[in-house]
């Protein structure tokens, strides 16, 4: 991911380089497309340690936030999840990996993950506001929903498995109790 940010830097640096010495207003928007890919990339990585450190050790499965919906299932089997949810990919797959963690921690982290999606999945419009400032708002505001809905696909498929992997934490914490 850093690599793809550092090719969006220089594909903007670039673009603007050209837009400079031509006036082509492709150029410019070539490099406001990087720019706002860079911005998305940037907001990932501000907002991830962010939302790690200030959650700290507050995330459970048991909150509310967190708790299965009455609709969930339902949507869930509209969209098709259980289909496509495997060609996800996961950024660390240690963390939900139940050979190196108990099921606690693996719905531990699902939780974290889900949180920092969702965080990021608002902030991913804050580029719209770069909008603003070289008037081409409408660039930033379909970025910006591209990439709010791809973070809204994680958030999908960690609400989609959790719930099956709390049954069986439970199950398993009823039958051998310490």
């Amino acid at each position: 991911m850093v690599i793809s940010m550092l090719a969006c830097i220089v594909g903007a640096i670039f673009c603007w380089g050209v837009y400079a010495k031509t006036a082509h207003q492709a150029a410019l928007i070539a490099c406001l497309i990087f720019a706002a890919f860079t911005a998305h990339f940037l907001i990932i990585y501000t907002f991830t340690p962010l939302t790690n450190a200030f959650l700290g050790k507050r995330i459970h499965y048991s909150l509310p936030w967190f708790r299965p919906k009455r609709f969930e299932k339902a949507l869930y089997a509209r969209l098709g999840v259980k289909r496509w949810k495997s060609h996800i990919p996961t950024y660390n797959y240690d963390e939900f990996s139940l050979s190196k963690h108990t099921p606690e921690e693996v719905i531990q982290n699902m939780c974290y993950a889900e949180a920092v999606h969702e965080v990021i999945f608002a902030a991913s419009y804050l580029p719209v506001l770069l909008g603003l400032m070289f008037s081409h708002v409408l660039l930033f505001l379909v970025t910006s929903c591209l990439f709010s809905i791809v973070h809204l696909f994680f958030v999908i498929v960690q609400r989609y498995n959790r719930p099956r992997l709390v049954r069986l934490y439970e199950l398993r914490k009823s039958r051998h109790p310490q």
